[in-house]
């Protein structure tokens, strides 16, 4: 019997064997270049990235310089040169504290509130009022005649000083009018409209605060919230909605914050603005009447109506929280720059329409107080329409006021406190100097 070469018996494991360990380098020299790859695509794209998130920094640092560029030098050649409202050093300040970052804080149930600052023509308590002429304690004195203002930053006076704000002329309008020292406090915040004011007012109550007279100022913000979504509503939103699990979670917040995703966001909102109708400065009224027309077609109509139902609400709710705790109320609808105002400054120019929606609110309103509507009585004043035929400029922008419409307000609002018996008249003469 043939035996088998033992040489040939032990080839075959070897060549197995050494196939499996070429077939391991070749695994692992595979991988070796597949983790280059990665490795080389990751760098690039992480440096990519970084360049990209730089130069979106710069292009976003000077995108916002050259807004404020062209907005400051308009600024100057209206509120210095024409209309005198202040020397160029204290409008690029004033201006400089109206950008101010970080300017609120977060407040309880109200979303947020104005962080404390101290600047030359701004000054915000720690408790979120600003100041007043003549500022009153906190807490408040029992020896004065407290009057609490709320609204939004119409109310607050963006664009103009401490002593020009709609409070600071109340106050200055009342004093020496009532027996008592008249303080006024000034809790007007951006955008906070009826709904906000009456959780706030229901906190300050809450907390022991019991001011003589509560003074309401809404109109143009209640007018452009037709779903009334709180402060922070959409930042509120996107925290509760299912975002994912673990890092993509934790991710999206900074993902947000980028330069890049900001400067997509700029671009996007860009491009997505409507052109062609006040591109110039200085539009006729007969082109503002015209665009008004235009825009508020394409508004619901029942739009209007159901905003002053919510205010009307809201107005009420007040009204029973204030007698329960003894304090008198006064609710004022302002005026806005697009609803009986013939005399449209230069700068007021609208490149997203904002006041234009706010029109057949106005008007909606107007009608219901004209027929006499009992919430819109006693302790209700129409201001709306107080620019009317007026012929100076009473806008900083294509919201705000300058100090003289602040002062026409303030100057009713106190009348209507005297002439109302909300706020009880000097009953003794005042002393007259020898």
């Amino acid at each position: 019997m043939t035996q088998k070469s033992p040489e040939l018996v032990s080839d075959k494991p070897n060549d197995i064997t050494t196939k499996r360990a070429g077939s391991v380098r070749d695994v692992l020299r595979r991988g070796v270049g597949f983790y280059k790859l990665f490795g080389l695509i990751l760098t690039n794209t992480i440096i990519t990235l970084i360049v990209a998130n730089v130069v979106s920094e710069v292009v976003n640092k000077i995108w916002e310089k050259q807004s404020h560029q062209q907005e400051d030098r308009l600024s100057e050649a209206l509120f210095t040169e024409k209309y005198h409202d202040y020397t160029v050093p204290q409008l690029r300040e004033l201006l400089k504290e109206t950008r101010r970052k970080r300017d609120y804080e977060f407040a309880p149930y109200l979303g947020y509130k104005y962080r404390p600052v101290s600047l030359e023509y701004t000054h915000i308590t720690p408790v979120g009022f600003r100041w007043s002429t003549d500022n009153g304690p906190w807490p408040p004195s029992a020896n004065n005649l407290n009057v609490f203002v709320y609204g939004a930053s119409t109310t607050f006076g963006r664009g103009v000083t401490d002593d020009q704000t709609i409070p600071s002329q109340l106050q200055e309008f009342l004093k020496g009018k009532c027996d008592k020292p008249v303080k006024v406090y000034n809790f007007g915040a951006a955008c906070y409209r009826s709904t906000t004011e009456r959780i706030q007012f229901a906190n300050m109550l809450a907390d022991g605060l019991r001011p003589d007279v509560a003074v309401f100022i809404d109109g143009n913000i209640d007018a452009l919230h037709p779903t009334d979504d709180p402060p922070l509503a959409n930042e509120m939103r996107e925290l509760m909605e299912d975002r994912g699990y673990g890092l993509l979670r934790a991710s999206r917040p900074f993902i947000h914050e980028l330069p890049m995703t900001k400067l997509a966001n700029k671009l996007s909102e860009t491009l997505s603005k409507k052109k062609g109708d006040f591109n110039k400065i200085g539009a006729s009224q007969a082109q503002v009447n015209d665009i008004i027309a235009k825009y508020t077609a394409t508004i619901p109509q029942t739009q209007p109506d159901h905003i002053i139902a919510r205010y009307t609400a809201n107005k009420r709710l007040i009204e029973v929280e204030a007698r329960e705790f003894g304090v008198k109320t006064l609710f004022v609808w302002q005026p806005c720059s697009t609803y009986k105002f013939n005399q449209l400054s230069e700068w007021l120019i609208f490149p997203d329409f904002t006041p234009i929606q706010m029109v057949p609110t106005y008007e909606r309103m107007a009608q219901k107080v004209k027929d006499g509507s009992p919430a819109f009585t006693r302790n209700f004043l129409w201001l709306a329409d107080i620019q009317e035929g007026v012929t100076e400029p009473c806008y900083l922008d294509n919201s705000h006021y300058r100090a003289n419409l602040c002062k026409m307000i303030g100057t009713n609002i106190g009348e209507a406190l005297l002439n109302r018996h909300l706020l009880a008249k000097r009953t003794t003469p005042t002393a007259t100097p020898l």
